[in-house]
């Protein structure tokens, strides 16, 4: 298999799996306030396996399906935070929810190569790119819906519950789960077929 019919696979099966952990209750924990999600780790293993451009469609691909959420559109019910941005700007809304997951991606695999350039192992770097990119989303989409409601005069006081308590802890999670799972998942990936996509 060649490299580039590898990457075109790789990344449509990537989509597929974030199009599911996206619209279905398989990848989105509803915590009410916010909702958890493991979508940022298919987005960050393309990005990081297999390059920025498929790490930016597999973000386009996250952002369609966090919009379709805010939107009622999927199976995974709004959170609270994001349903009244809908109500009061459909367009800012899409922004909030889009923006971020085309970017985390962007943060990741740049957090990567420059870690490339110092003495840490392959795997570590991998790890704290991870780290980055999965703390780079949350951080752009609670700051952005901050400064959304901010804008439209909307009541802060469900987004800064998110932030001082339920915010806190699941960013964490998310963060090492990406970190512990990201890392594994590309070295064995490259290990299998990379060399294989060569011939």
């Amino acid at each position: 298999m060649k490299q580039s019919t590898f990457r075109l696979t790789a990344t449509a099966l990537l989509a597929a799996l974030v199009l599911l952990f996206g619209l279905t209750p398989a990848g989105i924990i509803p915590l009410g306030v916010v909702n958890a999600t493991i979508l940022c780790i298919p987005v960050m293993i393309g990005a990081l396996l297999l390059g920025i451009r498929s790490g930016l469609i597999l973000g386009a691909v996250f952002a369609l399906t966090s919009v379709m959420s805010a939107f009622g559109a999927s199976m995974v019910p709004p959170s609270k935070i994001a349903a009244p941005l809908v109500a009061a700007n459909p367009i800012l809304a899409i922004l909030v929810c889009a923006v971020p997951r085309l970017l985390f991606p962007v943060a990741a695999h740049y957090a990567h190569k420059a870690l490339k350039r110092t003495r840490l192992k392959r795997a570590n770097a991998l790890g704290f790119a991870a780290i980055v990119g999965s703390l780079a989303n949350t951080v752009m989409y609670i700051g952005l819906m901050l400064a959304s409601y901010a804008a439209l005069g909307l009541d802060s006081e469900p987004v800064m519950t998110v932030v001082t308590t339920v915010l806190a802890t699941i960013s964490v999670l998310e963060a090492l789960l990406a970190e512990l799972t990201v890392p594994r998942i590309v070295a064995a990936v490259e290990a299998k077929f990379m060399k294989r996509a060569d011939g």
